[in-house]
């Protein structure tokens, strides 16, 4: 599988470029859980060893996205089943297009969550 550094981006390119709106408990959900896996696969990548500290703020900011859209463990777990049994039947070539699709898609989603997160914090009143 082609090297996902393209998941290692910063802080500053998330909330610079956000382009899709912050997730519903209808459809964010899924999103982010199938984000979660992918984001989880990239991190586990030995070609992305020395951007595993961004892989997990994208998989911290994805659990956020997770428990603001109510994913319970049993949607969790569905999901990633389905998604990673959608993947193994793939291909090689299909997969890796599949997967190029879904990356940058959960790229788009995390930069939009990454607004959410702040426009939240703001929000909040400090102590």
């Amino acid at each position: 599988m082609k090297a996902l550094l393209v998941l290692a981006l910063t802080a500053t390119t998330l909330s610079a470029q956000a382009a899709t709106p912050a997730a519903s408990p209808a459809t964010g959900g899924t999103q982010a859980i199938e984000c979660f896996a992918v984001y989880k696969m990239a991190g586990d990548a030995p070609q992305n060893a020395s951007h595993k500290a961004d892989i997990a703020k994208f998989q911290n900011l994805m659990q956020w996205s997770m428990e603001k859209t109510g994913v319970t463990q049993q949607k969790f777990n569905g999901t990633v089943d389905t998604f990673m049994a959608k993947l193994r039947n793939m291909g090689p070539v299909d997969g890796q297009k599949y997967m190029d699709g879904k990356i940058a898609s959960c790229n788009t989603y995390a930069k939009a969550q990454y607004d959410a997160f702040n426009k939240e914090k703001a929000a909040a009143p400090t102590k």
